[in-house]
């Protein structure tokens, strides 16, 4: 078919188009890993730890192959980030084409130009582009720098919705509205799982018993907000939080499946006390008397 393509399918049919899109995923090369013993999640990628360190002690990982906690869903899943990293690779091999075949130039503008904006734009730290999940990898405090990259998200969305309003008045740039309705909704209305990420990183439900998990027990007040409490949970340690009130006396126990639960359901500024129902009950057991 001239100026088109034909496509084959399995079962011997044949379908014309003007443009095909491959949308066939990710599958990491993991086979040297799998024979090394180490262990392998989601599509055979690597398992590893916050410090991305394997199975296997002193072997570390990096990179596509490697298994992450995922933003949204805050479950392991493969996210490969080479899309920036390969639209910068097809950009610069556009520009070292023009210096052999200059008359190449006009034709090859736009893709080069296409390349080379999706991997910058990828990579701004707006939540929840590819440059966001590169900074809260990075991050000592994942709250605080999910919350920030948040910010930075809507931020950055709201811009480019004005940007498209005042472009009505001369060039609009339909684009940009759609590309800042996108970044206000996934930093806005994210779903309640992102809040307590931190809860599921590699700690509370993912214990390396091998290694050895201590038993500890932590003391903490009812007033304290449910945030306090994150910072305390300990991939090598199995923590119970006593709540007390304001003169140590216990008021109830609180495990770490439970503080999941509570992170779920409740802001993470809600007092520990106020998520169990006892400050409440403390409050009315106050007005009967």
């Amino acid at each position: 078919w001239e100026g088109g393509l034909t496509v084959e399918l399995t079962d011997g049919a044949a379908l014309e188009a003007e443009l095909v899109l491959l949308a066939i995923g990710v599958t990491p090369d993991s086979h040297l890993a799998a024979e090394a013993g180490l262990r392998l999640g989601a599509k055979g990628s690597i398992v590893v730890d916050e410090h991305m360190q394997t199975s296997v002690p002193d072997i570390y990982a990096v990179g596509d192959a490697v298994e992450v906690l995922h933003f949204v869903t805050g479950r392991p899943a493969l996210i490969a980030l080479a899309g920036p990293l390969f639209n910068a690779a097809v950009a610069l091999l556009i520009v070292a084409l023009w210096w052999l075949y200059p008359s190449i130039y006009a034709y090859t503008l736009d893709f080069c130009t296409a390349n080379a904006a999706l991997c910058i734009v990828n990579l701004l730290p707006f939540y929840p582009l590819d440059g966001s999940r590169v900074v809260y990898s990075l991050a000592k405090n994942k709250l605080r720098a999910l919350k920030a990259l948040r910010i930075a998200g809507a931020a950055g969305g709201g811009a480019l919705v004005i940007y498209n309003i005042v472009s009505l008045f001369y060039a609009y740039n339909f684009t940009a509205g759609v590309m800042g309705a996108f970044l206000i909704y996934g930093a806005i209305f994210g779903t309640s799982e992102e809040s307590y990420v931190h809860v599921t990183q590699y700690s509370p439900l993912n214990k390396d018993y091998k290694e050895g998990v201590e038993v500890r027990t932590v003391m903490v007040r009812e007033d304290a907000p449910l945030l306090k409490l994150l910072p305390m949970v300990k991939r090598d340690a199995d923590t119970t939080f006593l709540v007390v009130d304001e003169k140590g006396r216990k008021r109830a126990s609180l495990t770490e499946s439970s503080l999941q639960e509570l992170c779920e359901r409740e802001a993470l500024v809600t007092p520990v006390g106020e998520a169990m129902g006892l400050i409440e009950a403390k409050n009315e057991c106050k007005k009967g008397k």
